[in-house]
């Protein structure tokens, strides 16, 4: 018999990122399959970049840092075999700090870029670079070793795949024509750098003087003349982790819902893993209407109420809102069943899918955590 997919992940595989648009529960779904991957004896980290706390409270802590923080899983059921659970939570510019850090050709080199204003908003604002330094820690946890599996939990993204293109928008930003053009001596940015910028860029120049209260010539002369000599560094090492996306050990999984909006994101996802061939897992559909998902209704006479195996008076009063009621769920349920059909059809009825019902109670701890690997790994309810 084959492994259920997401069992054969966990084996075969040393990074999973969950992806999919905004509120679908990748975080919940990211903290539930490094839970599990601990409990079946692998060395787990478990890596967010989202500041709210919902990682880590889920995790039994107050808040997740920079560095990888142990997790405390001997709560759960003893298990001989169980290994290290570690998360963490990415800090963006001190991510952005280090990797300047590690291409600087020196000490003073690398405190003028980060003292430098134009690099201090570059590093917490310029667009993608949220997305890229997720992809950079990612890689340098790869490359260190010391976990069997990274499950990351991709950035809160308005368009996800902002993610995927990260390392080749950095790539095609440093690109070394672009710095040639700006990269010139002192004696000539003076002659003739000022009258190319104050001719095709003075509105823009004054915008972002009025906008930040900085002089951006200068910051920016500054920045590019300490930066010239890192620029290839950088470079290759975008173009390395735009690579890595695409390697054997790694596996995307598309965390969704069954609403339309929902699902088509995830099917354009899709298609960009197949067109820029990266390893798709599997899709993940969270809060599924119980009615589709029987496994969810835990209500025993609720249960024999809806299989019709027992009945009540029809014209009592609590029996016709209970009929109102039930119609009401049977309407989403059925949206639910024509939304994931139309998945299937559209993908093949063999491609790897996980129904997760909708919970009553919202999963905020290790014992939630648990019941919904219940849900992740378990055959039966799939």
């Amino acid at each position: 018999m084959a492994l259920h997919y997401l069992k054969e992940i966990l084996l075969t595989k040393r990074v999973i990122l969950l992806c999919g648009s905004g509120g679908v529960g990748k975080t919940t779904t990211a903290a539930a399959i490094a839970i599990r991957s601990a409990m079946e004896g692998k060395k787990t980290i478990v890596v967010t970049i989202d500041p709210a706390k919902r990682l880590a409270n889920s995790l039994g802590l107050q808040e997740l840092g920079n560095e990888p923080q142990k997790i405390d899983i001997s709560s759960l059921h003893p298990n001989e075999k169980a290994k290290e659970l570690w998360g963490m939570m990415l800090d963006t510019k001190r991510t952005f700090d280090e990797l300047i850090g590690k291409y600087a050709p020196d000490k003073e080199t690398y405190e003028k870029i980060l003292s430098n204003n134009i690099y201090k908003h570059l590093s917490s604002t310029l667009a993608g670079s949220q997305e890229y330094m997720a992809m950079e820690k990612l890689y340098e946890l790869y490359q260190e070793k010391k976990y069997d599996l990274i499950v990351v939990d991709t950035p809160p993204s308005r368009h996800a795949l902002d993610f995927l293109d990260a390392p080749q928008k950095l790539s095609d930003f440093l690109d070394e024509s672009i710095f040639k053009f700006f990269i010139l001596p002192t004696s000539t940015l003076g002659s003739i750098g000022l009258k190319l910028f104050s001719w095709s860029g003075a509105l823009v120049l004054k915008l972002i003087e009025r906008l930040t209260g900085l002089e951006p010539l200068e910051d920016l002369s500054e920045f590019l003349r300490n930066f010239q000599n890192m620029y290839q560094g950088f470079k290759q090492r975008a173009e390395e982790v735009s690579r890595f996306l695409k390697i054997d050990e790694t596996s995307f999984l598309l965390v969704t819902t069954p609403t339309h909006i929902a699902l088509e994101e995830a099917k354009y996802f899709y298609k960009r893993l197949e067109e820029n061939k990266m390893p798709f897992g599997g899709f993940v559909i969270n809060r599924v209407n119980p009615l589709f998902h029987s496994a969810g209704i835990d209500h025993p006479t609720l249960k024999l109420l809806i299989e019709g195996r027992i009945s009540i008076d029809p014209d009592t009063e609590i029996c016709k809102k209970f009929a109102q009621i039930l119609d009401k769920f049977r309407n989403v349920g059925e949206e639910d069943r024509f939304q994931i059909t139309e998945l299937m059809n559209q993908f093949g009825k063999m491609q790897r899918l996980i129904l997760i019902p909708y919970f009553s109670d919202d999963v905020h701890d290790l014992r939630g955590l648990e019941e919904l690997n219940r849900y992740l790994f378990d055959e039966s309810f799939n």
